[in-house]
């Protein structure tokens, strides 16, 4: 076992030292935990590296990334040859500084910000929780984070580690690297918490022991593997085992001599030759891995009841961007080649790659003794029931899942291929038209709708359900007792919110949602980062979108927070007008697997314009006419979500004024950024009319991407006030009349 660590500590040496940059103290002070856990513990197969019933291996502490990359190349992971280790840190490698998602197969999740993957392994574990529930022991594994003191230090650790507790999430085993050293020096520096307590506390189970004693390691692992609730095992270790500043920060980061690389070699006992290691060890290293459990594994999937599998499979099904690229006519479920590359045809699109599911035996007819063959899904709440019978001596491929064959009558392919088209057909044919109303309001008549559908959609707010109407229909919260459900009740952590539904969205087979006000996505960012950089369908519902928050006052107001949010790249952030637009922001949102999206909407009510739904989905345009003017325009009004209405009105008294006018909605600045440059946006606005944009915050987002001067911008320029919310507008000149008066003040000075 010492000489099978030993590999992890000369392979990250000789890639630090090559690249002359990396951070080796904690791959040397963690390897021995690492070796134990891969030779005894993991569930892992590298020729099927995106096996569902994989245990997930988190690296929180993703400075350590060659901990990571040496695992994957000794363990024979394809994509991870000796020269990809000798490539570390350089351009376009798969072994970057920190481990990134989705540039090779092995890597779980994108870290580096401190805490994040934990957290993120929290959502991992509560995904794995969820399914069981629903599907059996086909999903049965564990979740294995490694963290470092900087990651218990973050804010985030608080509130992942609180809620894991408290949802007894048995299958997390947190492996802390106990060394005590940060970049500065001494924990002791800045901390003096006791963790064990600290965990103990949030209700999990805690061990220490010595992080370089094997059997300890081992004997610690057994047991967290056998608690009934979530575990921390501090493992004390050396920082920088074997270097010759051992145990100090300064081996925390920065490459060696190549004098005290071939001492650290000759204490390995390993040749000097760098990249090298013994033929006996590789082959230990590769004749590790779990053939034989996925082996029986896809034996027990193909002897699953074909509803039970259909359902597992259809819920890995989903598009991409290239929804956005189509012509738009959302409804046709037209799909173009590159689509098809993502079909379950060719495989389950899990996030971390296409999965082949194991060929399937000859449909049965269904319980009602005819071929499941309609095209539509049950709405009763009754028939999709998911229930969760726990059994100790349970057996794999004895799936607890109890639903109704009728619930699950499309095909994963055709689920796929539809792009949820039949679903939203038969939203649009059910919708009501209203005159007014929130668009928080209209969203969760949408969110009602669209769960009782897509039983893989998983919902949640931070302490505000009914402020953030993201209420599933039937309403199951999950909860310790009962993980049996389909929604999720995340208290004050909005932080943790966006890493957890990251988790989810990471594992496959759910679709993560998350409620929030828009002035907490500052507390939420850097996991909405992680999300658009990992590239996952991770979906936040943020309400109460600009000053017609009203009475909260300025700390509850959004003013720069629309447009930082349009600035993080692959995010797609949409803020509708009315009923219509919400339910088309929603379906691209669902189509969108390789983004987030962030669906912005108004505390208060708001006239709608449209009454019927177009051909096309005019959302995913970014912007669009919705409006005309009544001859060739001479002024252009821009605005997205609750300011639509109000410039209506003033078009209305500008025509009438003798001043003709086009009214443009721009719900979703992203898809304008993306799919369109500044000759197309501003053929967007007719020639010769004079542009403005109103909107209830900073607005300069809108602004600089149609090119409208600020003397045009009618926005928000400083921190709101406490008043109902209609008193604000007044206050801030954005009534209709006030606009009227502006937008005439201007035109005849261009007259």
């Amino acid at each position: 076992m010492r000489r099978m660590s030993a590999a992890i500590r000369a392979l990250t040496i000789d890639a630090v030292s090559r690249a002359n940059s990396g951070h080796p103290g904690m791959p040397l002070g963690m390897a021995d935990v690492a070796t134990v856990l891969f030779t005894k513990f993991l569930k892992f197969c590298p020729s099927n590296p995106d096996w569902p019933d994989r245990d997930r291996f988190v690296l929180s502490a993703g400075h350590g990334s060659m901990l990571l990359y040496s695992l994957l190349y000794l363990t024979g992971y394809p994509d991870y040859t000796i020269e990809e280790l000798k490539n570390f840190r350089q351009l376009h490698s798969k072994t970057p500084g920190h481990p990134e998602y989705r540039i090779a197969k092995g890597i779980e999740n994108t870290s580096g910000p401190l805490g994040q993957g934990l957290a993120t392994g929290v959502g991992m574990a509560l995904a794995e929780a969820t399914l069981n529930s629903r599907f059996g022991d086909i999903i049965d594994h564990y979740t294995y984070i490694i963290a470092g003191d900087g990651c218990l230090m973050e804010g985030i650790s608080h509130e992942a580690a609180s809620f894991a507790g408290h949802m007894k999430l048995r299958k997390i085993v947190l492996l802390f690297d106990d060394n005590g050293i940060s970049i500065d020096g001494s924990t002791s520096l800045c901390s003096s918490d006791d963790n064990l307590k600290r965990f103990e506390s949030y209700g999990w189970d805690v061990q220490q022991i010595d992080g370089h004693d094997f059997a300890a390691i081992e004997g610690a692992i057994a047991n967290a593997r056998s608690s009934d609730r979530p575990s921390l095992i501090a493992a004390k270790t050396v920082i920088g085992k074997f270097m010759p500043n051992e145990g100090s920060n300064k081996t925390h980061s920065g490459g060696l001599t190549q004098e005290e690389v071939i001492a650290f070699r000759k204490r390995l006992e390993y040749p000097l030759e760098e990249f090298s290691i013994p033929e006996d060890i590789l082959q230990k290293w590769r004749s590790l891995g779990s053939l034989a459990k996925y082996k029986e594994w896809q034996l027990a999937y193909n002897n699953l009841p074909t509803e039970i599998s259909l359902a597992f499979e259809r819920t890995g099904a989903g598009c991409s961007t290239d929804f956005l690229l189509s012509s738009g006519k959302a409804s046709t479920g037209s799909i173009t080649s590159h689509e098809k590359d993502h079909t379950f045809a060719s495989g389950t699109p899990y996030p971390g790659g296409m999965w082949n599911p194991p060929e399937q035996p000859q449909k049965q007819n269904n319980a009602n003794g005819g071929a499941c063959d309609s095209p539509e899904l049950s709405t009763s709440s009754d028939q999709r029931t998911l229930c969760h019978t726990t059994t100790s001596d349970s057996n794999i491929g004895k799936s607890n899942l109890k639903i109704s064959t009728q619930d699950l009558c499309i095909e994963p392919q055709e689920y796929h291929l539809l792009k949820y088209t039949e679903i939203f057909n038969e939203l649009k044919t059910r919708s009501q038209a209203v005159p007014s109303e929130a668009t928080r309001q209209s969203s969760g008549r949408v969110v009602k709708f669209l769960t009782s559908k897509i039983p893989e959609m998983l919902g949640g707010s931070c302490d505000l359900t009914g402020s953030n109407n993201v209420t599933p229909e039937p309403f199951k919260a999950i909860s310790a007792d009962n993980y049996n459900g389909n929604y999720i009740h995340y208290g004050v952590r909005e932080h943790f919110m966006g890493a957890c539904m990251n988790g989810m969205a990471l594992h496959g087979n759910i679709i993560p949602y998350g409620g929030t006000f828009l002035i907490f996505s500052d507390y939420m960012r850097p996991s909405i980062r992680m999300s658009a950089l990992m590239g996952l369908r991770s979906i936040y519902v943020m309400t109460h979108d600009s000053i017609g928050v009203g009475e909260d006052g300025p700390t509850h107001q959004p003013i720069e927070q629309l447009d930082s949010l349009n600035l993080i790249p692959n995010l797609y952030v949409f803020r509708p007008c009315d009923y219509i637009e919400v339910v088309e922001s929603w379906q691209a949102a669902l189509n969108i697997t390789n983004a987030p999206s962030v669906i912005v909407l108004s505390r208060q009510k708001v006239n709608f314009l449209q009454r019927e739904f177009p051909e096309e989905n005019m959302c995913c345009k970014g912007a669009y006419l919705i409006k005309k003017a009544s001859r060739k325009a001479k002024v252009s009004l821009l605005a997205s979500g609750s300011e639509v209405s109000i410039c209506a009105e003033v078009q209305s008294a500008l025509e009438k004024l003798g001043y003709p006018t086009d009214l443009l909605s721009v719900p979703c600045i992203s898809i304008l950024k993306r799919n369109s440059t500044d000759q197309n946006r501003k053929q967007l606005i007719e020639p010769g009319s004079i542009p403005f944009v109103v909107e209830a915050s900073s607005g300069f987002m809108i602004s600089s991407m149609f090119g409208v001067d600020s003397e045009f911008l009618f926005n928000i320029k400083e921190f709101g006030l406490s008043a109902p919310y209609d008193k604000v507008y007044n206050h801030f000149g954005l009534t209709v009349g006030a606009v009227l008066k502006r937008c005439l003040e201007k035109l005849s000075k261009s007259t």
